[in-house]
Order: C-alpha cells, then sequence, then structure tokens
C-alpha cells in the first residue's frame, strides 16, 4: 500500500463530513477542551489529558468528545450527543469501534521487522509527548505548523524513522568512499615506489 493513498473513515453527522484520522490538529483540540474548565464541565469529561480520554473511549461521554474534536468543533455537542442516542444498540458499538480503531491506528507506528509499543514514561505529560513531536517535525524534517497539524503520530514516526535511515544510509556511502579513495591513493603511492631497473648493471647499481 502506498504512503500517500487515503485510507481514512468518513462520517458524516448533521450534514457535516469529517475524516477520523487523529491528526496533531485534533489532539490540540482535544487538550483544549479538556483544559477549558467550561467545555470539560459540559461535555462532562473526567480526563486529565488526551491520553485519558482515549484510554477510556468506551465511554460515551468520550465518544462525544472525540467526534466533537475530529469534527474541529464545527458540530454542536448537542447534534452529536443526540445522533448518538438514536442509534440502536448494534449501530453504537459499531460507530464506537471504528472511531476506536482509527484512533489507535493514528497512534501506534509498526515498523516492517517488528513492533513498537507506545510507551509512555511515568512522568512523562501528554504536554512532553505533543511538544518531542512537534520539535521533532519542525528540526528533522522541516515541517511546517500547519504540516505538523495535518500529520499523524503514527505518520510522523514513521516518517521520522524513514528520515534516520536515510542519513544512516548516507553516513555509510560516505564512509565507504573515503575509505576507496584512501586505499586508491595508498596503492598508488606503493606504485611509485616500484622502479623498474632496465638493464642488469642498473638493478645492481640499486642494490
Amino acid at each position: 500500500m502506498l504512503l500517500t493513498n487515503n485510507n481514512d473513515f468518513i462520517i458524516t453527522i448533521d450534514g457535516v463530513k469529517f475524516s477520523l484520522k487523529l491528526t496533531f490538529k485534533v489532539l490540540e483540540k482535544m487538550y483544549n477542551l479538556i483544559n477549558d474548565s467550561d467545555l470539560n464541565l459540559m461535555f462532562r469529561l473526567k480526563a486529565e489529558s488526551p491520553f485519558d480520554l482515549i484510554e477510556n473511549i468506551d465511554n460515551k461521554e468520550n465518544i462525544i468528545a472525540l467526534i466533537y474534536c475530529y469534527a474541529d468543533g464545527k458540530i454542536d455537542k448537542e447534534d452529536i450527543e443526540e445522533t448518538i442516542n438514536n442509534l440502536n444498540e448494534i449501530e453504537y458499538k459499531a460507530i464506537k469501534e471504528i472511531i476506536k480503531a482509527a484512533t489507535i491506528n493514528s497512534l501506534i507506528y509498526t515498523e516492517d521487522t517488528k513492533e513498537t509499543k507506545e510507551e509512555t514514561k511515568e512522568k512523562e505529560t501528554f504536554d512532553d509527548y505533543y511538544n518531542y513531536l512537534y520539535l521533532s517535525a519542525i528540526t528533522q524534517l522541516n515541517y511546517t505548523k500547519e504540516q505538523f497539524y495535518n500529520t499523524t503520530p503514527s505518520e510522523l514516526k514513521q516518517l521520522l524513522n524513514n528520515n534516520m535511515l536515510h542519513k544512516k544510509n548516507a553516513l555509510i556511502r560516505t564512509y565507504i568512499d573515503i575509505m576507496n579513495a584512501r586505499n586508491s591513493s595508498n596503492q598508488k603511492v606503493e606504485e611509485n615506489k616500484t622502479i623498474k631497473a632496465v638493464d642488469a648493471n642498473q638493478f645492481f647499481d640499486m642494490i
């Protein structure tokens, strides 16, 4: 599958179509939602960070909050809640699983040979996680803020890993070229030191 292929889940609620792609812009929306006391109270959230919100994604209030953030706040909380409440049990379970799968898939980056788990240090906060990836994007990939916003954590991690491998391979190639050039130079020096005698008398004169 090509990295440029767009396989995002698209959902339409109240005439607003949005993608279930957990970009850094969506994460920032979640962060601001949690830290805004009025919005937090309105959504009845118990999460202290986007990490908490995602870990407790089975909670209906969190599902509503996630949809609100995915839609960039373009759908009123009441309209989302009404849509969710009008779903039957099977439909709600399906939409919940889709949102869960899309959210987790945007966070986890799996290498070709081994799976890397997203481990958060005990003292690491969401701010640390977000700021570290933002700095990595702008310093290592020369990303603009807008490019960063439109990237998911898993996409960014893959790009950073590919960038690191590219630089590593470039260093290896440079090292090989330098060593080949040095060996070639040494060989020419040895050849220059070898003097051929034209005849037997010249040979004995050289001894």
